[in-house]
Parts: C-alpha cells; sequence; structure tokens
C-alpha cells in the first residue's frame, strides 16, 4: 500500500486463516494437557485422571543443597513427557511403590493441597480438603 504495489487481499486473508487456525489447536491443546485439578477424590493432571488413595505420600520438595531425588526422573502424570517451562514438580508415591511427578506453576501451593487432600482421604474428611485449579490461573498458549 505505501510503495503504492497492489496488495492481493484474497492471499491476506487466506493466510490470516490459517494463522488463526493454527493458533486454535495450540490453545485447546493446552487447555487439554494443562490441566491442573484436585476434587476430594481425584487429582487430575491433564488427561490422566488419579484416585487419591492411590497416593500413599507426597514427597518433600527439593532444597537447593540436596542431590536430586528419585522423584525428579520418574514417569510425569499426564500425557506430556516432560513438565512444560515455567512449570515446578511435585513427587508423589503411590501405593505400588512407584513414583510420578505432578506438576504446575505453584509447585507448593500443589504440595500443600495435595498433602492436605491426601491426609484427609486417609481420615475420611476429604470433603474439606479439596481445592479446584491449584494454579488460580488459566493455562496459557505458551
Amino acid at each position: 500500500m505505501v510503495t503504492g504495489a497492489p496488495v492481493h487481499w484474497g492471499m491476506l486473508t487466506v493466510c490470516a486463516i490459517a494463522s488463526a487456525l493454527c493458533h486454535a489447536v495450540m490453545i485447546a491443546a493446552t487447555r487439554v494437557h494443562g490441566r491442573v485439578r484436585l476434587t476430594p477424590s481425584t487429582y487430575t493432571q491433564g488427561t490422566e485422571e488419579l484416585d487419591l488413595d492411590r497416593i500413599e505420600e507426597v514427597l518433600p520438595l527439593p532444597d537447593n543443597d540436596q542431590p536430586e531425588a528419585s522423584w525428579e526422573t520418574a514417569r510425569t502424570l499426564g500425557e506430556l513427557h516432560d513438565a512444560p517451562r515455567r512449570r515446578g514438580s511435585v513427587g508423589l508415591r503411590l501405593d505400588s511403590g512407584g513414583e510420578v511427578r505432578a506438576w504446575t506453576r505453584n509447585p507448593v501451593g500443589l504440595h500443600a493441597a495435595l498433602t492436605a487432600a491426601v491426609s484427609a482421604v486417609g481420615t475420611g474428611d476429604a470433603a474439606n480438603a479439596a481445592t479446584d485449579d491449584i494454579d488460580g490461573t488459566a493455562p496459557d498458549p505458551a
């Protein structure tokens, strides 16, 4: 437009629609795979749902001066191979003896909520312990 060359409105429209569709797919995938939800009986991480009575122990968060804990290399809950960027992990020991990693933007908050929920399931007071959407924010597409 500035140089006087012809503007190809049809091609600009096709490129805009293609870009919008690509972004829509990424946002939809993030909403599915980035979900973190804790209810009185289950913990949902992405597409994987874990009953709280299967969690034997919520493992302690790592300190900077300690060597890497065994759970820090364990399988990540959900369908993702690893925790996304800018997310922290919380280790869980299951009733089978295996260890898995839950992840969130706020690992300290998730650790506290899971500890309370797991102990409430053990005492039968699960209705008061669970919180919904631990992150406190909507998932971002990145």
